[in-house]
């Protein structure tokens, strides 16, 4: 059976939280790389609840080097993607 978004974020925490036990603040807490707070890249609304910790799980695990996030449109849009292309 597939496992939830709940489940998945769930499961993501009680990660991060073993791997930050003998730390002072958790690694969710720490600005990952000096990554700034979630935001979209498009219109610069800070994230709120949830996504901020969801977020900052996935910079911090992809190293990401900035807390900038748009939909796939969105990116699309400003000229940020690439079509995929056939194998040749």
């Amino acid at each position: 059976m597939k496992a939830t978004i709940y489940e998945t974020i769930t499961q993501q925490l009680v990660t991060a939280i073993e791997e930050g036990a003998e730390q002072y603040k958790m690694p969710r807490h720490l600005s990952p790389n000096g990554i700034n707070d979630p935001c979209n890249a498009i219109t610069n609304l800070i994230y709120r609840g949830l996504n901020v910790v969801t977020l900052r799980m996935i910079a911090e695990a992809s190293q990401f080097a900035t807390g900038a996030w748009a939909t796939y449109r969105q990116w699309a849009e400003k000229g940020a993607h690439t079509p995929l292309r056939p194998a040749s």
